[in-house]
């Protein structure tokens, strides 16, 4: 069911590609939390496949939850570009909007801790913790000219400065998005890492949950080098726009960093034309 011109307090945006309805952990997820989400909240399921899910899965979606909408261009965007364009689409009706990916395991203790925050706390952006295996991966830490992991766990409000996190989870005040948008000029990777940093040159705290999300690499690592090719390009150009927001020493940082991975990546794939072509 889609919502014509009412006020949303939660707006919760989830991400598909080539992924069921029925089969995304993350609607499966957020469908056992319904009761404690807001009686105001609204749901849309934005779909980067080329193709439309069926009239099963978009009943088992409308059924799930009491307010929802299902988006699909048959073109698979930028992820920058989709939470723009939802964000620009609700702009002014809603309070927080909520980003995930379509495979996070959510219980009802993320949406609780959230709320017992509400008015205590006016924070710009709240994200959880977000585990590879034992290795906790967001928040991080910005450094000189590379993301780096936390040594110490930091929780609760703390400095934005030189925090960077990843984006599913993520609860953002719609009032930030006033002042900071995503990076429409990157297609896959920097694009939560340009958000944080341009966060921190507007607002001077955030918020981390006590809440733990688990998150696997797995599928990326088990890519063919065609896959790697793309992956590698798009990460070269995302530090080109991260060197954009840091000083010129770190900028310069960067880009020897950048030409040293290269070389080291067309080394380790010196067998396959493809990527050499690219690097």
């Amino acid at each position: 069911m889609m919502v014509e011109s009412k006020q949303i307090s939660l707006l919760i945006l989830v991400v598909l590609y080539r992924c069921d309805i029925t089969k995304s952990e993350t609607i499966k997820s957020l469908s056992s939390c319904n009761r404690i989400l807001p009686k105001d909240y609204h749901i849309v399921v934005w779909d980067n496949s080329q193709q439309r899910q069926s009239d099963t899965e978009l009943e088992y979606l409308d059924k799930s939850f009491t307010s929802s909408e299902y988006q699909c261009i048959g073109e698979n965007l930028s992820l920058a570009k989709v939470y723009n364009s939802i964000i620009n689409k609700y702009k002014g009706r809603f309070q927080f909007i909520n980003i995930w990916d379509q495979d996070s395991e959510i219980s009802e203790n993320y949406y609780n801790e959230f709320n017992s925050l509400l008015n205590n706390n006016k924070v710009g952006v709240y994200l959880p913790q977000v585990y590879q295996g034992d290795l906790l991966v967001s928040p991080g830490l910005m450094g000189v000219f590379r993301g780096r992991y936390l040594r110490n766990k930091r929780l609760g409000l703390i400095s934005s400065n030189k925090i960077i996190g990843i984006s599913s989870g993520l609860i953002i005040d719609a009032d930030v998005l006033n002042n900071v948008s995503f990076e429409e000029n990157l297609n896959l990777y920097g694009i939560d890492t340009c958000f944080f940093l341009d966060y921190a040159n507007k607002y001077n705290s955030l918020y981390v949950l006590k809440y733990q999300l688990k998150h696997s690499m797995s599928a990326f690592e088990e890519e063919p080098v065609e896959k790697k090719v793309m992956r590698h390009n798009d990460w070269k150009y995302s530090m080109a726009e991260v060197a954009k927001r840091k000083g010129l020493f770190s900028a310069l940082l960067i880009k020897i960093y950048v030409f040293v991975v290269s070389v080291k990546v067309s080394i380790k794939y010196k067998s396959n034309t493809m990527f050499n072509n690219a690097i």
